[in-house]
């Protein structure tokens, strides 16, 4: 018997033919259904990699909410597992761990029937190779035991893979900051975080909000080790907030994904946290896949016509890239004088736009080099240039 994980109609059927009650999550909007299809495209990507080398797999999503949604759509723990199905039948030898929580026990206890659903499958298909575990506790709390409750200490360097997905409803409050912080100090491991901006922006000095916009305000001066009483922009404090991050744990590079409600404002940003570039190159394969040229989304944004040319004979995604370049020349004159390596190149690229890995090269690093703006250093081959280095040569 093929199983290839549920779809959303499979589930509810099997749910409601055994009348049991069940808990639906909320009816999501489009930047929700990108979002989860963000974040299981990535764990795809992902796992193309580390199934080469590590034993033990896991994908944490501390607020798991109820397995599905009202209106039509499985949550991303269900996703993330439904793509766990199909790689652990490829990889017998490898473990997949799929572990939710969730603060709301109607929601646990819906996730609980449906991870007794995919249970009962894998026993009938033979897969023995993916364990699934749902919570009921604070994601604080959660996240504190993770570690003892799976001697993930104890599972040395590459023979385990993490993927931390955090996304809580409101923005980020200092204790949730600090056991994220601590998690990722401990673990070296991906993250995926929902920084809720729009929440910030409308209560930060709300105050007929006054509980929350003091858990604001403790963030800010807590956390971010920043004064409360000042003012600071909701993309400023993103920044600083990624910054001590990969300031004070193993990540050493990042990716954001603004996504923005119907009105074109953001809503919040998808902050992605990697100790490793491949973790970086992946992650924009992932985004390429779900928003293509664009760093942002909207779901109300009508796109021009992919084929229709502007006066200057570019389609709208040459333009993007045009527009990427400029702001890229921008980075490069920090470093004016300067030789940059390839890899130092690329992580600019990936981290300060749309582009993915294979852009660098023809997008970049060759227009700059036509124009003098760049100098190959010719250490290797004319037709090496991943191994080469760069002079920055802006005037």
């Amino acid at each position: 018997m093929e199983f290839n994980g549920f779809t959303y109609d499979e589930l509810k059927t099997a749910l409601l033919t055994e009348n049991q009650k069940i808990t639906f999550g909320e009816e999501i909007k489009p930047h929700t259904t990108k979002k989860i299809a963000y974040v299981a495209k990535y764990v795809e990507e992902w796992l193309n990699v580390i199934t080469n080398v590590s034993q033990f797999i896991f994908f944490i999503d501390i607020m798991s909410n109820a397995g599905i949604y009202k209106n039509s759509y499985l949550s991303t723990s269900i996703e993330v597992l439904n793509v766990f199905v199909k790689y652990a039948k490829r990889h017998e030898d490898k473990c997949f761990f799929l572990l939710a929580n969730d603060y709301d026990s109607d929601k646990v206890s819906t996730m609980e029937k449906i991870f007794k659903l995919y249970q009962e499958q894998f026993n009938k298909v033979g897969i023995s190779n993916i364990k699934i575990d749902i919570n009921c506790a604070d994601a604080c709390e959660y996240l504190s035991k993770l570690n003892a409750n799976y001697n993930l200490e104890y599972i040395k360097g590459a023979n385990k893979s993490i993927l931390l997905y955090v996304d809580p409803y409101n923005f980020i409050n200092k204790k949730l900051a600090f056991s994220v912080e601590e998690f990722i100090s401990k673990n070296y491991c991906e993250l995926i975080l929902n920084f809720y901006c729009n929440d910030y922006s409308r209560n930060v000095n709300n105050i007929k909000a006054r509980d929350h916009q003091n858990e604001i305000k403790e963030f800010l001066k807590d956390f971010c080790k920043l004064n409360e009483k000042e003012s600071i922009s909701a993309i400023d404090l993103r920044d600083h907030f990624t910054n001590l991050l990969l300031k004070n744990t193993k990540m050493k590079y990042y990716y954001v994904v603004i996504m923005k409600n119907e009105k074109n404002a953001p809503l919040y940003y998808l902050i992605f946290l990697t100790p490793s570039i491949r973790g970086l190159e992946k992650v924009k394969e992932a985004t390429w896949n779900i928003i293509g040229y664009h760093e942002e989304y909207c779901a109300n944004y009508k796109e021009r016509d992919p084929n229709q040319l502007n006066l200057f004979n570019e389609t709208p995604e040459d333009e993007a890239f045009v527009d990427a370049l400029y702001r890229l020349e921008s980075i490069f004159n920090k470093y004016n004088g300067q030789e940059l390596s390839f890899e130092e190149i690329e992580v600019i690229c990936l981290q300060k736009t749309f582009m993915k890995s294979t852009h660098v090269i023809n997008r970049v690093i060759k227009p700059l080099i036509k124009v003098n703006k760049m100098i190959k250093k010719g250490n290797v081959g004319k037709i090496n240039f991943k191994k080469d280095k760069y002079l920055i040569n802006l005037k």
